[in-house]
């Protein structure tokens, strides 16, 4: 994630008035947990065998033939990507809303 989308997921949120270090923690957890749900959601449209090939193109570590394989075998691989992205932010948008009534009352 590059500073531009890290200021913009900062500003989305209403995050930037946090300390630096606060801020840092928020998004590498954010994007972690945004990592796993989508990486459970590709899991989960392959196949046994598919997933196993994955393994074998994940094992060696090149993000340009994990992608071309993701594209290739998953049809609506960035509709995917982008919808679970999408769910993520509205779900987090809702958590951090309570937090801060909570924080309020």
């Amino acid at each position: 994630m590059d500073e531009e989308q890290k200021n913009d997921l900062l500003e989305e949120f209403d995050l930037k008035d946090l300390p630096k270090d606060v801020q840092a923690a928020i998004l590498q957890a954010m994007t972690e947990t945004l990592l796993k749900k989508i990486s459970i959601s590709i899991l989960e449209k392959l196949s046994e065998e598919e997933r196993e090939e994955f393994e074998k193109v994940r094992e060696m570590e090149d993000a340009v033939k994990t992608e071309s394989f993701l594209r290739e075998k998953i049809e609506d691989y960035d509709a995917l990507v982008e919808g679970v992205s999408n769910e993520f932010k509205h779900e987090m948008k809702e958590h951090i809303d309570e937090l801060k009534k909570e924080l309020r009352q």
